[in-house]
């Protein structure tokens, strides 16, 4: 992450839990400057989709 970059198009490809637990970590200790503030983080988990093959 050293570079900075606009993303515009997302995947569908699921994000497993360890690398959110990487991003969160690498979040918690980067340098802020002097903002001390709180933060809340907030997700949520699709459903899983039915596929037409399974039926």
């Amino acid at each position: 992450m050293k570079e900075r970059k606009s993303i515009r198009i997302f995947k569908e490809d699921p994000i497993t839990k360890d690398t959110i637990t990487e991003l969160l970590e690498a979040g918690r200790l980067a340098p802020s400057g002097d903002c001390s503030g709180s933060f809340l983080l907030s997700g949520s988990r699709p459903k899983a989709r039915a596929s037409s093959k399974a039926r």
